[in-house]
């Protein structure tokens, strides 16, 4: 059977044509890695932006991969609406980049989950989820990542906000995780309950990530920890990162 890979990527994000077009040329960099990596493989781009995307990157990325805007999505449109008036527990001056982090992953989450939700078991081995500005690099070794059964995650990190701010002291990093279908409805459920608590966390004053979420919703007992993914791509936008 062949893998899924799903790219999550928001490539019409403000209104800078330039940003636009090093965002796409970014994910063409992330499907090029794919492409050169794998054989037997199907590309679902997830673009979340909520924006029209030019047709003429529509056209060369539907050559490659099924490309699905969620312009007009209800679920997105709620999120950014939502996220005007959620209580985060920072200051006046952090709150824009605090509620952008709440939109990015209360969007993500939640169209994960929705993906993950229609496929079947039986279509694919193995499903891999890369974010649209990262790429797999000569250190990815993909045997290190096929376990049958299980999820593969980056090993965890101390989390800077801490427990008292998002439930718990740790944090697994989301650029890149691949797991077996074998436990697709449990790995389904897991962003289902990262989602929900992504968005339950500020009527308690916290913050809740994609990244803290995994780390508390995963059982250990399905997760295969890997001391460096292989990926690469810029940090903040701005600094070269190896996962």
């Amino acid at each position: 059977m062949k893998s899924l890979f799903i790219i999550p990527c928001a490539i019409m994000i403000g209104d800078d044509q330039n940003v636009h077009f090093e965002r796409y040329f970014q994910l063409m960099h992330t499907v090029e890695s794919i492409s050169s990596r794998f054989i037997d493989f199907e590309i679902k781009i997830l673009e979340l932006s909520g924006k029209p995307v030019y047709p003429s990157m529509i056209e060369i990325l539907q050559q490659r991969a099924i490309i699905i805007s969620f312009e007009g999505d209800i679920d997105i449109i709620k999120i950014r609406e939502d996220a005007k008036t959620v209580d985060l527990p920072v200051s006046k001056s952090a709150r824009p980049s605090y509620e952008l982090g709440y939109i990015k992953n209360a969007t993500e989450s939640k169209i994960i989950y929705r993906t993950l939700s229609q496929l079947s078991k039986n279509d694919y081995d193995r499903v891999y989820k890369i974010t649209g500005r990262y790429f797999f690099s000569d250190w990815f070794f993909k045997n290190n990542h096929i376990v049958k059964g299980k999820i593969t995650l980056k090993k965890r990190n101390k989390c800077a906000h801490g427990k008292k701010l998002t439930g718990t002291d740790y944090l697994r990093h989301c650029m890149y995780w691949s797991f077996c279908t074998s436990i697709l409805d449990e790995v389904t459920q897991v962003f289902l309950d990262i989602h929900n608590y992504i968005v339950d966390m500020p009527n308690q004053r916290k913050i809740g990530t994609i990244e803290n979420g995994l780390d508390l919703f995963v059982r250990e007992n399905i997760i295969n920890t890997v001391e460096t993914t292989g990926v690469f791509g810029l940090l903040d936008s701005k600094y070269p990162h190896m996962d």
